[in-house]
């Protein structure tokens, strides 16, 4: 392998030095360095939309839909609400196991094994509610990443 500026050979095992598309030794890093500063200082900036699709108020293309706000409203409300009923359902047997252990009767160990087996399911309904609601974040974040795709690349994605 040679040094794209000087032309002397890199040896195998020292490390090459990447500068833009150039490959350079050591010696020759900085002068690489300063060379691509000068290209890019001299080069106009690039526009990522054409000034037919951007907005005056928030600089995004018209064409593309505003992913900022939630797409699924009611599976997250719906996430939530499925959610909140576990809590209740967990709080409810937690009570239940209290006034089963407070009992002195026989009956007793029907009234905790029942609300040991009420707050084991208002867990699953917990589970439930956060696995919905995780879903739509991520729903939510796949089509922000597809925003930033869109921005930066935009004949790629149409």
């Amino acid at each position: 392998m040679e040094c794209d500026i000087c032309g002397n050979s890199i040896a195998i095992w020292a490390t090459p030095y990447r500068v833009g598309e150039r490959t350079v030794c050591k010696n020759c890093l900085s002068k690489a360095q300063e060379e691509l500063k000068q290209k890019k200082a001299n080069k106009p900036p690039e526009e990522k939309h054409s000034p037919e699709n951007v907005t005056a108020s928030n600089s995004t293309p018209t064409n593309t839909p505003n992913f900022n706000e939630p797409k699924f409203k009611t599976l997250q409300s719906f996430g939530s609400v499925y959610s909140g009923i576990g809590w209740f359902i967990v709080v409810v047997g937690i009570v239940g196991i209290l006034v089963g252990l407070g009992q002195e009767q026989r009956s007793d160990i029907i009234i905790i094994v029942g609300s040991v087996i009420l707050a084991l399911s208002g867990l699953g309904f917990i589970i439930t509610g956060q696995l919905v609601n995780c879903f739509v974040s991520i729903e939510n974040n796949t089509r922000g990443m597809y925003q930033l795709l869109a921005d930066q690349f935009p004949s790629i994605v149409e």
